[in-house]
């Protein structure tokens, strides 16, 4: 996947919470806007999603990346010894 289509299906994702949130504080009691100002909404309509989308996307790539890692090395371990390596399995866990 390149870069401009992650960048893309992320700010899809941002644009689609952002509505979500906004399409939740229009059918929102008038309640609630006695008890937050308007700057706090206009905040967490902007910051909120694209926070959300951010620490997903590095979770994400962190799990990619040391899913790959240990991959590898269980095929290099293996590849070395591989009775040993399951004896290391096996006791380890």
């Amino acid at each position: 996947m390149t870069r401009s289509g992650v960048r893309s299906r992320t700010s899809k994702a941002v644009l689609a919470l952002r509505h979500d949130i906004v399409s939740a504080l229009l059918r929102a009691d008038a309640d609630l806007y006695a008890h937050i100002s308007p700057g706090v909404a206009a905040n967490r309509v902007i910051n909120d999603p694209h926070n959300a989308v951010t620490s997903i996307a590095g979770a994400l790539t962190t799990l990619l990346r040391d899913g790959a890692t240990l991959i590898g090395l269980m095929v290099y371990l293996f590849w070395l010894d591989w009775q040993l390596t399951l004896v290391s399995l096996v006791t380890v866990p």
